[in-house]
């Protein structure tokens, strides 16, 4: 697969699609900062970086591309800009940035494409956003995957793209030692690496404004009176201290070290791995192309009409034909695009009540309906009392 991506960052669509095993034969990457080029090429050495979107002759490409992917920068329509410096119509530097991936887009004539960026911006331009892809984006918090919350909206035509399971990641379990005070961290984003200093000036930032992501050695509560008590406080115990840079890739799913290269400071690595992706919820987005990208038979055969019936009869769900997809239609699961390729419908409780849902969204539905079978055989309401359950019949 050739892949061309657009403000690439330190790669971690790379590294998606290899946590996809999506073979890439050619990856060419636009980016003009000097740090992430140094972390993505130590990475992915066979990276052929190309430098500045504006410069580019993206119809060189023509014919050569399977995928195109990328985020234009969302300083510019991020509600945390400065006021009267956000952007809220499709004019500015931000909306320039966004028309050079259309541009990619058209001259490379990609037969994918994937378009990432803040689900903070203006309503006005999403809608022209979603007006120059021609269909809705895909919202995802990568708490789903990760152990921070990072809410993101995604333009895609890949087949099956859909909102991920949550894979019940927390926060707690991903640090190096110490322990949090939440779930999930707040979004790891490039100020995040201005949140260093004294114990005070970190409990002020985490306290008081609710910036950048705190763990605590010591007991969180006692430390937190000590702020109330006195805001400019001086302390010589290790009481509450940043992510560590290992828990910082962490939270993105990046490997350990993976922005560890030389001559890199450790500000530059944050703020590198803030501009980033989720490589989880990017990798899962990905799937859909190893089905895709297969060579298709030249005759395909239709699937048959009929009902395949889910454990406990709780739903099931039949395939449906070419003339039963309505124009325009989605999926009432994840939003995707529903096409003759991808549809079937959703039967719920055997009353003949239909909804629309993808192919790829069944397999989730089949799993919650043996879930659910599993539960009334235990005769329990949650999955805790499930677990307890199935930990009680393991010690029997």
């Amino acid at each position: 697969m050739n892949v061309l991506s657009l403000f690439d960052g330190i790669a971690c669509g790379a590294v998606a699609l290899e946590r996809a095993g999506i073979k890439v034969d050619r990856y060419i990457a636009y980016e003009i900062e000097k740090n992430a080029i140094a972390i993505a090429k130590k990475n992915y050495p066979n990276i052929e970086e190309c430098g500045d979107v504006f410069k580019a002759d993206f119809t060189q490409y023509k014919g050569e591309i399977d995928l195109l992917i990328g985020g234009s920068p969302c300083t510019f329509w991020s509600v945390a800009q400065k006021a009267g410096k956000r952007e809220t119509t499709n004019e500015g530097f931000g909306w320039e940035l966004f028309s050079q991936y259309i541009r990619a887009l058209k001259e490379s004539g990609a037969k994918y494409y994937l378009y990432e960026n803040n689900y903070s911006m203006h309503p006005n331009i999403r809608a022209e956003i979603t007006k120059a892809f021609g269909h809705e984006p895909i919202y995802i918090n990568s708490a789903l995957v990760s152990a921070q919350h990072r809410k993101r909206l995604y333009w895609t035509n890949i087949p099956g793209a859909c909102e991920p399971q949550d894979m019940g990641i927390t926060l707690q379990s991903i640090l190096e030692h110490g322990t949090a005070d939440r779930d999930k961290a707040l979004c790891i984003c490039r100020r995040y690496a201005g949140f260093q200093g004294s114990q005070s000036y970190l409990c002020r930032r985490y306290f008081g404004k609710s910036m950048g992501q705190a763990v605590f050695e010591g007991d969180r509560d006692a430390i937190y009176r000590m702020w109330k008590a006195n805001d400019r406080f001086e302390s010589d115990e290790i009481n509450i201290r940043p992510l560590t840079i290992t828990e910082v890739e962490r939270c993105q799913t990046l490997p350990d070290g993976y922005t560890n290269v030389e001559g890199v400071p450790l500000a530059a690595r944050i703020e590198a791995v803030g501009n980033g992706w989720t490589v989880n919820v990017i990798s899962h987005l990905l799937k859909g192309l190893t089905e895709a990208h297969e060579e298709a038979p030249s005759e395909p055969e239709k699937p048959m009409a009929g009902v395949r019936f889910i454990e406990s009869n709780m739903v099931s769900v039949g395939q449906v034909m070419d003339s039963e997809v309505a124009e325009n239609q989605v999926c009432s699961e994840c939003g995707t695009v529903l096409t003759s390729n991808n549809m079937v419908h959703l039967l719920i409780d055997n009353e003949e009540n239909t909804r629309p849902i993808c192919d790829h969204c069944v397999p989730k539905l089949e799993n919650k309906a043996k879930l659910r079978h599993i539960m009334g055989i235990a005769g329990v309401g949650s999955i805790g009392e499930l677990k307890t359950w199935i930990d009680e019949v393991s010690d029997g």
